[in-house]
């Protein structure tokens, strides 16, 4: 037996649990439920997980790493427009509600997954650019990293303006502390562009949602009780959206390439050629 083990469990549906038994860490990912990982162990629990969310497939999951693809956020009206026609997407996108395919597995050099979700006719109605995503879930020692390619199958270019949403586990939120280097944020619930101050207090009695812009060192570092959680991502992410609900033990550090309702504003939308494939990475260490 090596170092690297991925098992396989029938839950509601087959879920792959990654693990290094070098450091007891792991991993579990449910390509039915959006693809998401559901739990990440590196010494103690580093997502949080709302388990009545996650097993009634009508309701967004509220935990784990959900996915965000095609957008980000909010469209207005939930719609964009294409050639004069509507579309209705809900907030966050399609990947996360949708059915994603077991693509590889491998237990070499780490305990990797990789997860595909090709367009169907059905997402085609809402978003009608053809694609396909490839998604690599690795693990070694307290590393979860997430390569990403994001595969234009169509004729036309493809607008996207995708993240990702971490919940972090944190019980005691006022013992916690976010270290971010961005200059401004977007308050995102009065819309209101202030200076950022180098520091949030993440144990606020309403909720939280903050987008820190135009972060430039591509990592962010939620430090709580006796641990860390550092995230690391690579350019395309340009913004970091921290968020969180009062007296919930979560603190969601999520990377964004795009404010909320890119596909309307055309601002930071990212176009793939046709053809053509964007690939980026993020990644979550536990400290």
């Amino acid at each position: 037996m090596g170092r690297y083990e991925i098992i396989r469990q029938q839950v509601r549906s087959a879920v792959y649990k990654a693990v290094d038994t070098q450091t007891d860490s792991y991993f579990v990912v449910d390509p039915e439920r959006g693809g998401i990982v559901t739990e990440f162990y590196a010494g103690r629990p580093v997502f949080y997980m709302d388990r009545n969310t996650y097993e009634d497939p009508s309701r967004y999951v509220r935990g784990g790493n959900p996915v965000l693809f095609p957008i980000v956020g909010k469209l207005t009206d939930d719609c964009f427009f294409v050639q004069g026609k509507p579309h209705t997407i809900p907030i966050h996108g399609l990947a996360r509600n949708a059915v994603w395919q077991l693509e590889d597995q491998e237990t070499e050099d780490c305990a990797r997954l990789t997860l595909r979700l090709n367009s169907t006719q059905a997402m085609l109605a809402q978003y009608p650019f053809p694609f396909s995503l490839h998604f690599s879930y690795s693990l070694r020692g307290n590393c979860l990293s997430v390569e990403q390619r994001y595969e234009n199958t169509g004729s036309e270019p493809m607008p996207v303006a995708f993240g990702f949403h971490p919940y972090f586990f944190v019980p005691q939120k006022e013992t916690a502390s976010l270290t971010v280097s961005a200059a401004e944020y977007l308050n995102m619930q009065t819309g209101r562009l202030a200076p950022y101050p180098g520091g949030i207090r993440l144990d606020q009695p309403e909720e939280l949602g903050y987008l820190l812009l135009d972060v430039s060192a591509k990592q962010a570092v939620l430090q709580y009780g006796q641990g860390a959680v550092q995230v690391d991502f690579d350019a395309p992410f340009r913004h970091v959206l921290v968020w969180s609900l009062p007296n919930a033990p979560f603190v969601c550090v999520e990377p964004w390439t795009a404010r909320p309702d890119a596909l309307n504003t055309q601002e930071e939308v990212i176009l793939i050629p046709p053809g053509e494939t964007l690939k980026t990475k993020v990644s979550y260490t536990a400290l």
